[in-house]
């Protein structure tokens, strides 16, 4: 009974995530997996689902349930699907949207998420120009 968490595509706005494997639970923890080298956190970080893929085992009881804070934001069942809440006029889901983000799977599956990073993540690269008042080196300055 395990389950991984890679993230596959990491930028400063978004993030593709996949988890993996049976029976077991995961976390995307929001501060850490989610943090490429070229970021810091400033404040709290939010991330909205914008979009989630997955496959599971054609059990009557297999699920993957995600969770945030708690708080149930997706069931999926049985087989294979998708649900794309940001394209064609829809919204990202910003439920608990401060919240690591809960991945439990009872069966053999795979889910992967797409987020929207909305809040919290800081850029470390400077702007092209300098200033008299900037110090080069400290960052934000």
């Amino acid at each position: 009974m395990t389950v991984s968490v890679s993230v596959l595509k990491l930028t400063n706005t978004s993030a593709v995530v996949k988890v993996s494997g049976n029976g077991g639970t995961g976390t995307i923890t929001l501060a850490t997996d989610l943090l490429p080298a070229n970021q810091v956190i400033s404040g709290t970080p939010k991330v909205s689902i914008g979009y989630a893929q997955w496959n599971i085992s054609p059990g009557a009881s297999d699920t993957i349930v995600v969770t945030r804070n708690s708080v149930n934001v997706l069931h999926l069942f049985q087989n294979a699907g998708e649900l794309d809440l940001s394209g064609n006029g829809g919204y990202t889901d910003n439920t608990e949207e401060a919240s690591n983000i809960s991945v439990t799977i009872t069966g053999t599956g795979d889910l992967y998420l797409t987020l929207r990073k909305t809040e919290g993540y800081v850029t470390k690269i400077e702007p092209e120009y300098y200033g008299q008042y900037d110090n080069p080196n400290a960052v934000g300055s």
